[in-house]
């Protein structure tokens, strides 16, 4: 986890706007079965994982250290955070945030009763900033008996918002629902185009924020003379799906979004600065008709209980790769 202190939809805005290119410059898993009867994991259990995730997480962000966080973090969690730290060593950074402490986090855990691997379990953690309360959840997997719980998914909840989570007895994985991933990632490519929601998803703050993400992103654009071509498509990573509060399901999944920017204006170039501000720091310095960012966005999709439309409640992500042509 990059950020120190999680920031939901303004996260993902300030991510994009920079990832896509607004400060810019113009120029002319496996599986395995546990022992019959063996409790997976308890709360307390749970919670120390969670704890102890924060203490690595911390060490982790402020050297820098991909190896450590890999022991940590693995798909989606791993994939972005991975490429954060690159970019930030391209800028010549050494650090991310000014300590390697633990976050002061306020936790509560899930734990799903299961007998076999790959197994997860739920965690939300809440931190209080400036009286405000900002809550990031995360799932964890073990893809095997011998192997450690990391972290998977990490989207952030809206400001000042709250999951409750299910009784002990209640919570279970279910079935993933990778058809909802889809259905959103299509929403938000069709979105510009014809503005209203599928039968599938319910309007509200997350699920239209990550609309009102990539339409500040392409107003800023234009307002620089960029000219944009997106592509969205759901993954890549394997959607996963919790019982919580009420009966309710959470979706966990990721979205691909591809961007192609180029000036609007015949023969004017693209310039990465040699501070490499103006795009991701993967763009090298120089000058350049096209650069081609993709960000993977995270998301976490609640289905109500008795059916109806779900809507997103968590966002995360960033910037995994970016190239100048």
């Amino acid at each position: 986890m990059t950020q120190r202190h999680p920031r939901p939809h303004a996260r993902l805005v300030r991510k994009a706007m920079v990832l896509l290119g607004v400060a810019i410059g113009l120029a002319g898993a496996g599986s395995g079965a546990l022992a019959q009867g063996t409790p997976l994991l308890t709360s307390s259990q749970a919670l120390q994982v969670v704890q102890a995730y924060n203490v690595a997480n911390g060490q982790a962000n402020y050297s820098l250290n991909t190896t450590v966080q890999n022991q940590s973090e693995e798909g989606s969690a791993a994939q972005v955070d991975d490429a954060t730290y690159a970019m930030l060593r391209l800028q010549n950074k050494l650090h991310e945030g000014t300590s390697a402490a633990p976050a002061p986090w306020i936790p509560a855990v899930e734990v799903p009763q299961q007998t076999g691997t790959p197994a997860n379990f739920l965690a939300t953690v809440a931190l209080r900033h400036a009286g405000k309360v900002y809550t990031t959840v995360f799932l964890f997997q073990k893809d095997a008996p011998s192997r450690p719980w990391r972290v998977l998914y990490e989207p952030a909840l809206g400001i000042d918002q709250h999951l409750a989570l299910a009784s002990g007895s209640a919570a279970q994985m279910a079935t993933p629902n990778s058809e909802i991933v889809k259905a959103l990632a299509g929403y938000w490519l069709a979105y510009a185009h014809r503005p209203t929601l599928p039968p599938s998803l319910a309007a509200g703050p997350q699920t239209t924020g990550l609309v009102a993400s990539l339409e500040q992103v392409t107003a800023a654009a234009a307002s620089h003379g960029l000219a944009e071509l997106f592509t969205v498509r759901s993954g890549p990573w394997p959607a996963r799906t919790i019982v919580v509060g009420g009966g309710a399901r959470l979706t966990f999944g990721t979205i691909t979004l591809a961007t192609s920017l180029r000036s609007s204006k015949a023969g004017t170039l693209l310039v990465q600065d040699s501070g490499r501000t103006h795009f991701p720091a993967f763009v090298s310095p120089g000058h350049y008709a096209r650069v081609t960012i993709t960000n993977q966005i995270e998301v976490a999709i609640l289905t109500p209980s008795g059916g109806g439309a779900s809507r997103v409640v968590g966002i995360g992500g960033g910037s995994v790769a970016a190239a100048g042509s």
